[in-house]
Parts: C-alpha cells; sequence; structure tokens
C-alpha cells in the first residue's frame, strides 16, 4: 500500500502552514493554521513510525467487500 502523502510531504504541508500563521494576525486564522500545523506534523511523525516499524506490524487477512 502507497501512502497518499510521506512524512517529507507532510512535513512540508506543516511548514507552509507554520508559514500562513506568521503571515496572518487574525486569530481565526491564527488557530486554524496553527491546528494544521500541529495535524500534518502529525501524520508526518505517524509515517515515519510505520517506515521504521512496518516490519513489526501485524497483518489481517485480506478481506473481500
Amino acid at each position: 500500500m502507497n501512502p497518499m502523502f510521506n512524512a517529507e510531504q507532510y512535513r512540508a504541508k506543516a511548514a507552509e502552514y507554520q508559514e500562513r500563521v506568521r503571515k496572518t494576525d487574525n486569530p481565526s486564522e491564527i488557530r486554524e493554521f496553527g491546528n494544521l500545523v500541529r495535524t500534518f506534523s502529525e501524520l508526518a511523525d505517524n509515517e515515519e513510525w510505520i517506515e521504521q516499524n512496518s516490519a513489526k506490524i501485524m497483518h489481517g487477512p485480506a478481506q473481500n467487500r
């Protein structure tokens, strides 16, 4: 399974939103962009964890849907 984004791409999106935080003084935008920075950073962390631990992950049987 190929992830939609890899950790590097998630980090780039986090940096993009961090830059938007720096460029606005609108409190609701700061909050929204800050949440997106955290979300994309967490997604990057998760992708890195999966890459480092993929051999330890148990995969269940494939199911037909």
